[in-house]
């Protein structure tokens, strides 16, 4: 399969886009663009689009608060039945097929406003996701049919691609080795098998300076019942679950679900009405686009409230934060906001505005 084919398949297309497909250089999380959803539509009519939008904002929900599903969540009902409302822009693009496949259709993408859904759900005191996220490192072992082996990042199969349609489900940046000789070298299959983190751990860093690790066991047993026992290994914490499922694409997205849920119950954080009023001082801000940068990446973070800016000086400007959460939960989502770096938190909260290669936003 050509690159240009495999671009145009959804949830590669959003792999590639978080630049997650190449393990080029270590970062302290990832953006994930959650505003955006990408679906696949029989025709550009009005009833597909008008479905479309109701799938779309159902997957938005489910990646800004952690919950799914959300269908059942009363005071979401708004919020479902009149998306549009909500809708920034879409565009249409016809799906490329291979040779002797049916037709795949449309790929209609649609462009939602966070901000504006995320002030809804502030007022209604649900949890907000902040949508930079750790990365998930996932190290999966398989037994089928008396043989192990271990899944690695192999775009054409298909128990990867169940995956990565899972992880851009929930919004979660999911990475899977490579397994070539770094890997190979560094993690054996019993090291998996077993759940033994340590070398695990030392083999993600290549991937990710801080991700989550997934370290997961699946079987097919002799009634053809997949099981599965997974591991959530975070910021020193471990969780672990088991699952059943009919078929290899449902049990691994019991994973993916897993720890979807385990990371937002850690860092989805609710508004309660009030917030703290943090002082914080940037440096390295040396001009007007890096302000504005910088006010955006502040503003984006869930549990900060409001952005006022008290001073500008040459070279550095002064914020004052309004913060739900205090200020861990503001360390702890500024420890996963790429682009901005604490230099220290006593007395004063001071941070560094590094922004990546042609980035400024």
């Amino acid at each position: 399969m050509s690159l240009r084919t495999l671009c145009h398949r959804p949830g590669v297309l959003f792999l590639l886009w978080l630049g997650l497909w190449l393990p080029s250089s270590a970062v302290q999380a990832v953006r994930v663009p959650v505003e955006v959803v990408e679906l696949t539509v029989p025709d550009r009519g009005v009833q597909a689009r008008q479905e479309a939008l109701h799938r779309g904002m159902t997957i938005l929900l489910v990646r800004l608060t952690g919950m799914h599903p959300v269908e059942d969540v009363a005071a979401l009902e708004p919020l479902l039945r009149q998306p549009s409302r909500y809708l920034v822009a879409y565009s249409y693009r016809r799906l490329q097929q291979e040779a002797g496949a049916p037709p795949e259709g449309l790929l209609l993408r649609l462009r939602f406003d966070r901000a504006g859904v995320v002030r809804v759900l502030r007022r209604l005191g649900l949890p907000v996701w902040d949508p930079d996220r750790p990365a998930v490192v996932a190290w999966i072992a398989l037994e089928d049919g008396g043989r192990r082996g271990l899944l690695g990042d192999a775009p054409d199969d298909p128990r990867v691609q169940a995956l990565h349609r899972a992880a851009e489900r929930r919004g979660l940046p999911l990475v899977l080795p490579l397994l070539d000789l770094e890997d190979t070298r560094a993690v054996r299959l019993p090291d998996v098998w077993g759940g033994f983190l340590e070398p695990l751990r030392q083999a993600s860093l290549r991937y990710d300076a801080r991700p989550a690790i997934l370290a997961g066991r699946v079987r097919r047993d002799a009634a053809g019942l997949w099981r599965g026992r997974w591991l959530l290994d975070f910021a020193g914490e471990q969780q672990e679950w088991e699952a059943t499922a009919r078929d290899p694409a449902a049990l691994l997205a019991t994973g993916v679900d897993g720890v979807a849920d385990r990371l937002a119950a850690r860092l989805a954080l609710r508004s309660t009405g009030s917030g703290l009023q943090i002082p914080v001082r940037v440096e390295g801000v040396e001009d007007l686009a890096a302000h504005l940068a910088v006010r955006r990446r502040l503003a984006s973070l869930a549990p900060v409230q409001a952005v006022r800016l008290v001073r500008v000086a040459s070279g550095e400007v002064e914020f004052l934060l309004v913060v739900e959460g205090g200020m861990a939960a503001l360390e702890s989502a500024l420890g996963h906001l790429a682009g901005l770096e604490i230099v220290e938190t006593t007395p004063l909260l001071r941070l560094r505005w590094v922004p990546a290669a042609g980035n400024t936003g």
